[in-house]
């Protein structure tokens, strides 16, 4: 994911260490698309495990019904995990490549 995050700048895993402090931060508009996009996932998924949730009530066979459950309560885990990772990427770095590998390394 880091190497993707900052390929423009040619950063890897192993060059993370050296990165100048110079790297600019998101612009607001960056900032504000980016936690757009967080939000664009978290309502998603949360329509996601709702809908498996509301299908799942309606089941007559048991076994259906506990496997829609349980699908639902994984999608919320994800949501749950994956957006509170998200947010701290965002939310804990400056759009800088090294503050961004640390807070991926440590989600």
């Amino acid at each position: 994911i880091g190497n993707d995050i900052c390929s423009e700048i040619g950063t890897t895993l192993n060059e993370v260490h050296t990165l100048q402090k110079t790297e600019s931060c998101l612009s607001p508009d960056e900032e504000r698309d980016l936690e757009t996009s967080v939000e664009y996932i978290e309502t998603t998924l949360n329509v996601a495990a709702f809908a498996l949730k509301s299908y799942a009530q309606i089941q007559k066979d048991d076994s259906l019904r506990a496997k829609l459950e349980k699908a639902s309560s994984a999608v919320d885990a994800i949501n749950h995990d994956l957006v509170s990772d998200l947010s701290q990427i965002v939310e804990g770095t400056c759009g800088k490549c090294s503050d961004i590998f640390k807070v991926v390394e440590e989600a």
